[in-house]
């Protein structure tokens, strides 16, 4: 069990390593060699839930739970770089949480800027890992001081290419909705747009999101079987993974690497064995959500590596299942050759640039 005591001290200590130079055991590293074999996703997409009951299961106090996820945080971005994948959502702060507590709110706020303000002075490590940082969400629900971090964080490391951390913090999915109707609306007004002008694609040019590249995999911890709210527009209908016995949620160390050799050789034949298989369900979007009942800031390294290999037995369909949107859509960012092609850049390039 933990005590806050020891506890504060401890976090002394760690809060402010947002990169950890860790060493992988011998097994983590050879499931990580299996698993960079197949398809890696490029952007995935985490619902970080259960601080709270962490909090409640080990006697700390509310923000306490907070800090520990925190630090659960800092150690999954180490092994989704280990793994290679390119661009993490996380979802920090949901506009629905300003209802909670105003202690609990007020905690997390300063929790918030304490580790911007520490991101930022680590910007030495931004650059040499060439790390990103973008926010996602409503920021006009936020203080001016957290605005400026942002925007500090934005412009310090737009350049940078190698990764990405979106973070949607003061975010729903559908305040990120209506903004981007009204941001549409302006546009009428400002007659730079005609009503026959907006479609669905449109739409995702003026969403927050706009940015970021299409999310392979969301993950939810805690147990819950749903997506509050995150980032609903940019992720289809999706199968589910639920937690149940003999279920790739409940693997660890000592059984994990079993399946993972098992499966190492399915990475070209994507055998249809696999996909009849009971507890697996296949994707009928582009997305795949996977649920555990881990609370996050008990989520480790193996609960990772199983999403991860969830992801590649669905990869075929999630394949499949994007060619036939992509043959189905009309539309990319128009090219100049219209009269409406040339309204919607010019509206774009006033609205977002």
């Amino acid at each position: 069990m933990l005590h806050s005591q020891a506890f504060k001290g401890k976090m002394k200590e760690e809060a402010s390593e947002w990169f950890q130079n860790r060493t992988a055991s011998y097994l983590e590293s050879f499931v990580v060699k299996i698993l960079k074999k197949g398809p890696v996703p490029r952007h995935i997409a985490i619902i970080m839930d259960g601080n709270r009951r962490y909090a409640s299961k080990h006697h700390l106090r509310c923000i306490e739970g907070h800090s520990e996820g925190f630090k659960r945080l800092t150690e999954v971005l180490w092994w989704c770089r280990e793994l290679g994948i390119k661009e993490v959502t996380i979802y920090a702060f949901s506009i629905e949480n300003f209802k909670r507590t105003q202690e609990e709110v007020s905690g997390l706020m300063t929790l918030a800027q304490e580790k911007m303000e520490t991101l930022l002075k680590e910007s030495n490590e931004l650059k040499d890992h060439g790390v990103r940082i973008q926010f996602l969400g409503n920021r006009g629900l936020l203080s001016e001081p957290l605005r400026a971090l942002m925007s500090q964080l934005e412009m310090s490391t737009r350049d940078h290419k190698n990764a990405t951390l979106n973070v949607a913090f003061s975010y729903t999915s559908r305040d990120e909705i209506v903004r981007g109707i009204q941001h549409l609306a302006q546009g009428v007004q400002q007659g730079l747009l005609d009503i026959p002008d907006i479609h669905e694609e449109l739409l995702d040019f003026v969403l927050d999101t706009r940015h970021t590249s299409p999310c392979d995999l969301v993950i939810r911890t805690s147990g819950e079987v749903r997506l509050s709210d995150f980032i609903l527009w940019q992720v289809d209908i999706s199968s589910t993974l639920l937690h149940c016995e003999g279920h790739p949620a409940q693997w660890s160390a000592d059984n994990l690497s079993g399946h993972v050799c098992q499966c190492c050789c399915l990475h070209c034949t994507f055998t249809t064995k696999v996909y009849t298989d009971p507890v697996i369900t296949c994707p009928s979007g582009f997305s795949c959500i996977y649920y555990t009942k881990i609370l996050w800031p008990e989520f480790s390294s193996w609960h990772l590596f199983a999403a991860i290999l969830y992801y590649q037995l669905q990869y075929p369909f999630l394949k499949e299942g994007r060619q036939m949107k992509a043959c189905q859509q009309d539309m990319t960012l128009p090219s100049e050759k219209t009269e409406r092609d040339r309204r919607i850049h010019a509206f774009l390039a006033t609205h977002l640039s």
